[in-house]
């Protein structure tokens, strides 16, 4: 009988000891790369996610986000071609994740996420479609640019259909007959993308559109007022169309939310289930056929939180032509906690299915051993597969880390020209945190835009 114990502990032991490095988010090596980009080190940036050693630190499952923390690191270090590769191959990927989810259906709810292919979040699609905008206008393709904002409101359209039918492939592959509840993204206009159609239409002297550009900014702030939850710059409302020289600022800081796994636990009845966590975001009973009273399971999903920034203001000199400040165009993390709302109803649903299907499979697992051995056996086996259970419901903490959390832009018009710029980040006690100064920038394009990003 001893030796049955240890061959059932090791299996056991050896099912925890494989299984958990594929089900837990670790972000460890972000580190190095969050401090070269904080501190304003562009190159060292670039060097480390060229290096071999930043590159094995992603699994084939994380592949995407490889391609968008590159792909960023390029952006900021004005390597827009190469920026653009890899935002391209990330669409690729995304594209290609959906196709299999649909196609796996029931194999993907018994799966804990972090073992699946990641394959993005709304808000992470969306704005791979405005920083690519972003490139194409830095490299003066403004017909490619154009396309890209355009796609911006049609992907959110979009990822609405394919949620929809990533849910019934799942419904209908469930094998609990409980559903997962669908949630529309109820998010389809894009405040930011809407001012760089503006500007590229202003550039192009087609003034109609580009105050019809205008038009879907400010409908953008009326429709989504949690979203546009601050005031409107008073350089967009008082915007000319007409085709004087200026040079227009885009500015980024901050870092993105980041996913933080919520505990929860699940009580059964006949027929149905209840879910408790600290957050409250189910507070209904949810239909389960097959539960019984008594049964209790561990699980976690992910929430997003706000990082926010250090930044409190952002001043612009030109020294001896001009001093403004950048105002707040889009808030980058309100738009991800929107739309992360629709696939949240879909990780929720699945891990409460996981969980519970787990659950009772654990509990055969001590009856089976309990009926062909002895008691003592069946406890522990029947504890060792919850415990095995438990651990393996952790959240799937995955993001794209260097996306900025807020976008801020400013404009100043002025002769064409060569121009010193000063671009000073300060925080709430007026504070310099970082100066980003362009020497000798040349003002003299249909669009003089100067991005800007600080990472902290």
């Amino acid at each position: 009988m001893f030796s049955i114990k240890k061959a059932a502990f090791t299996a056991v032991l050896i099912t925890v000891l494989t299984g958990c490095a594929s089900i837990r988010t670790n972000t460890d090596y972000y580190d190095p790369l969050l401090h070269d980009l904080a501190a304003g080190q562009k190159e060292e940036a670039v060097i480390l996610v060229n290096s071999e050693k930043f590159t094995e630190s992603f699994a084939d499952k994380d592949l995407l986000l490889l391609k968008l923390e590159r792909a960023m690191v390029f952006q900021y270090a004005g390597d827009y071609e190469k920026s653009l590769e890899e935002f391209e191959s990330a669409e690729r990927i995304i594209e290609d994740a959906y196709t299999k989810s649909i196609s796996k259906g029931a194999t993907s709810l018994l799966l804990n996420d972090n073992a699946l292919d990641y394959s993005g979040e709304v808000y992470e699609n969306l704005y791979i479609s405005v920083f690519k905008a972003l490139n194409y206008l830095n490299l003066n393709k403004f017909d490619e640019a154009y396309v890209e904002i355009r796609s911006v409101n049609d992907k959110l359209k979009e990822l609405d259909i394919r949620n929809e039918n990533y849910i019934d492939a799942l419904n209908s592959a469930d094998s609990t007959d409980a559903s997962i509840i669908m949630r529309d993204i109820d998010y389809y206009n894009n405040a930011l993308a809407n001012y760089l159609s503006f500007l590229i239409f202003r550039a192009d002297r087609e003034q109609d559109k580009a105050r019809i550009s205008l038009e879907s900014f400010d409908q953008a702030r009326k429709t989504y007022p949690d979203i546009y939850d601050f005031p409107s710059p008073d350089f967009i409302k008082n915007a000319s169309f007409d085709n004087g020289n200026r040079i227009n600022f885009l500015i980024f800081a901050g870092q993105s939310p980041r996913k933080v796994p919520v505990g929860a636990r699940i009580t059964t009845f006949d027929g149905f289930v209840t879910v408790s966590d600290p957050s409250g975001y189910w507070v209904e009973p949810i239909f389960f056929p097959f539960a019984r009273y008594g049964w209790n399971f561990k699980f976690e999903f992910p929430e997003l939180r706000e990082e926010g920034t250090l930044v409190h203001d952002i001043e612009i000199e030109i020294p001896g032509v001009d001093t403004l400040r950048a105002e707040l165009v889009e808030n980058i993390a309100n738009v991800a906690r929107r739309t992360f709302e629709s696939s949240k109803s879909i990780t929720f649903f699945k891990s409460v299915s996981r969980s519970v299907l787990k659950g009772i499979a654990a509990g055969k697992i001590g009856q089976a051993v309990k009926k062909n051995s002895n008691d003592l056996l069946g406890f522990l086996a029947g504890t060792a597969a919850n415990i095995l259970s438990d651990i393996s419901e952790n959240a799937d903490l995955r993001s794209w880390i260097t996306l900025p959390a807020y976008s801020f832009a400013a404009e100043t018009e002025l002769p064409p020209g060569e121009y010193d710029v000063i671009i000073n980040y300060l925080d709430s006690d007026g504070r310099l945190l970082k100066q980003d100064i362009r020497r000798s920038f040349k003002a003299d394009k249909r669009l003089n835009l100067i991005n800007s990003y600080f990472f902290d």
